[in-house]
């Protein structure tokens, strides 16, 4: 196959934005378009809905075809019946999928798995009956030695899908590190999220008045530890009430509405919660603050981190997994897992301006190692050197 002809790619993906969840995986479809600059992408999601037939959904965005296949969920209370009914309809909805697609627009070249459980069974599959290879991109905290929240059973399918890949993606070489731990043996490239420079890349440098800072995130607290940046608020407004806080979420925010205005009386002037955003407004909303926010117990590496330095923004956030790999002194302040006052001590010093952020070097950065460009040219290399060996 030679490199300059397009080749036909598959993304099968466990997660990716659908009629039940509109932001599930978002990370996922960006990492489609920026793999679309160079070839023909499309996408295979399998969801269950709450209707009695098979559907498929399609659409067409930012070059990228995505077929969305539903099945009727399943509801039964009975474990083996239930586990067979879970793989029927599956393997049903996938059917109906792969055969609209192969029909539609011919045999893939290669697939690329995104989140291999639990859509790596069937990569698997397409390898052993039509000798298609397939690569994995893995962004789930799921395979860190501490924080994984899939049974024993689904970790060993897992690890086993991998180990039938041509190459694993991790995003980060933290998780790299934890995947060769939990027994993947494939070769591994590290390929980071992506930013789409034409949104975030474009917009003028814009600093407010008053120190902003912004944090987005699913507000799961467990991993995001909201309630810790709410308490750290809390402290940081006895010291000064010249900044606000802004927490964007698709999240529920009830809970954290509550603590922050009922338990801990925090001014609403000081601090706003404000619902699911597009990306363009998500853009706007970091690019008109002065600091992203994480306070994460456990991360891959988050897209809102690339996204932040893109607009040329500095991000205070927890040392966890994959951040180090990125952040540092240069583009922000690192701080240690649940520490509050470490938290409190970030945000001050940008308040009273006290580092000095090289805004134009920050956004260099962000379009050497994250934009569409970057990390589409990256993906092809590897399909071109899957393939070669492949036809070879």
């Amino acid at each position: 196959m030679k490199q300059s002809n397009k080749k036909r790619i598959l993304f099968l993906s466990s997660w990716y934005p659908n009629k039940n969840a509109p932001t599930l995986g978002n990370f996922v479809q960006k990492h489609a378009e920026a793999a679309a600059l160079y070839n023909t992408v499309n996408v295979i999601a399998i969801f269950p809905h709450k209707e009695r037939q098979y559907t498929l959904d399609h659409s067409d965005k930012n070059g990228v075809k995505s077929i969305l296949s539903y099945y009727p969920q399943v509801n039964s209370s009975v474990p083996l019946l239930k586990q067979f009914l879970q793989y029927y309809r599956t393997r049903k909805a996938f059917r109906r999928a792969y055969n609209y697609y192969v029909t539609t627009f011919g045999k893939p070249d290669l697939v690329h798995v995104n989140v291999v459980y639990p859509i790596g069974l069937w990569a698997k599959r397409l390898k052993s009956t039509e000798k298609i290879p397939y690569v994995v991109t893995e962004h789930s905290t799921a395979f860190h030695l501490d924080s994984n929240k899939l049974s024993a059973t689904a970790l060993k399918l897992g690890v086993s899908w991998m180990n039938h890949a041509a190459k694993i993606l991790p995003v980060s070489e933290d998780l790299k590190n934890s995947l060769k731990q939990r027994g993947v043996t494939q070769p591994m490239e590290v390929i980071s999220n992506v930013v789409n420079e034409r949104i975030f890349g474009n917009l003028p440098s814009v600093e407010p008045k008053k120190t902003t800072f912004i944090h987005i995130s699913t507000v799961i607290d467990a991993h995001k530890n909201v309630s810790g940046i709410i308490r750290s608020i809390f402290e940081l407004s006895k010291q000064t009430s010249d900044f606000q806080f802004l927490i964007v979420s698709d999240g529920e925010l009830a809970p954290f509405v509550d603590l922050a205005y009922n338990q801990l009386t925090i001014s609403s002037d000081i601090l706003k919660f404000e619902g699911t955003k597009t990306t363009e407004e998500i853009a706007g909303l970091i690019n008109t603050s002065s600091a992203l926010v994480l306070f994460s117990n456990f991360e891959n590496f988050p897209c809102v981190i690339p996204e932040s330095f893109m607009l040329g923004k500095p991000v205070i956030s927890t040392r966890v997994n994959g951040i180090p790999e990125h952040v540092n002194q240069h583009n922000g302040i690192l701080v240690d897992v649940k520490n509050e006052a470490q938290l409190v001590d970030a945000m001050s010093t940008i308040i009273a301006n006290k580092k000095d952020f090289d805004v134009a070097a920050i956004k260099a950065y962000a379009h050497e190692h994250f934009s569409y460009q970057a990390v589409g040219k990256k993906m092809d290399a590897v399909y071109t050197e899957i393939l070669n060996t492949h036809v070879s």
